[in-house]
């Protein structure tokens, strides 16, 4: 990565200000703030809808298929983090298309469709809380498997050069500048 390039030093700055965050800096409830709210549709808070926030089905958009699988990001609807079920990697259904000669995409893929007209069965429960945020067996867990860390660790040293160990005991050998 050269020195010089404008957009490693923009990734190197944006990961090493993610590092730096501190629990109080981080915002658990994007969609709660007051810009957020003025932009939103009010129909869109009604409580039919907020279920549909929490339902973990599988979205799809014409030929598209992604999984929202929000028990990842409770703290987002004011409840705790738990332990999120493991991911499921649907990352094989992202090269299709609906073409496939002679198949139907709803037809072919109709798993995915009924998970989503089963949304409603797959809503979870979320614990409102007045202070969200990742509970102790999160915290634990996420501290034996993430890396809590973006940047190299030589963006955690100190820059100057360092002092050796025998710099100290080479000064005191050397005669003073009254006895020369």
């Amino acid at each position: 990565m050269p020195r010089n390039d404008g957009g490693a030093q923009r990734l190197a700055s944006a990961r090493l200000s993610l590092d730096r965050l501190r629990v109080h800096d981080f915002v658990w409830e994007p969609y709660s703030s007051v810009e957020v709210t003025a932009v939103i549709h009010p129909e869109i808070l009604v409580e039919e809808h907020r279920r549909l926030w929490t339902a973990i089905t599988s979205l799809i958009y014409f030929a598209a298929i992604e999984w929202h699988q929000v028990d990842g990001v409770l703290p987002q609807f004011s409840g705790v983090q738990h332990l999120p079920q493991p991911a499921l990697n649907i990352d094989w259904l992202h090269a299709k298309d609906g073409r496939g000669g002679d198949r139907w995409f709803p037809t072919y893929y109709r798993e995915w469709h009924q998970f989503w007209e089963n949304r409603l069965q797959s809503v979870i429960w979320v614990d409102r809380v007045l202070d969200p945020g990742p509970s102790s067996e999160y915290l634990d867990w996420w501290c034996r498997v993430a890396h809590r860390f973006l940047s190299p660790d030589v963006a955690f040293q100190d820059p100057r050069p360092q002092m050796p160990d025998d710099a100290a005991q080479f000064a005191d050998q050397q005669p003073r500048i009254d006895e020369v």
